[in-house]
């Protein structure tokens, strides 16, 4: 009878933990796309020639992060379009 309990309350907490394993994996899986959409965004507006601060106001990205940006652009063959 206590041996079943204790199985129970095993299953239980194992349960609870992939639950919680499984939302903290969505919440990080939505904060790398909202990152990654920002940072193609950022890369669209330097392409087009948008000015820095512009760019820092809309994206809320760190200007380092957007300075790596630009040397990126900066060193890839643009493509006619």
């Amino acid at each position: 009878m206590l041996l079943h309990a204790i199985e129970n309350e095993h299953k239980q907490f194992r349960q609870e933990g992939i639950q919680q394993g499984i939302q903290q994996g969505i919440q990080q899986g939505v904060r790398q796309g909202v990152r990654q959409g920002k940072l193609d965004d950022a890369r669209r507006m330097l392409a087009k020639g948008l000015a820095l601060p512009l760019i820092l106001d809309i994206t809320q990205l760190s200007e380092t992060e957007i300075r790596q940006l630009q040397e990126e652009h900066e060193h890839t063959p643009s493509t006619p379009g």
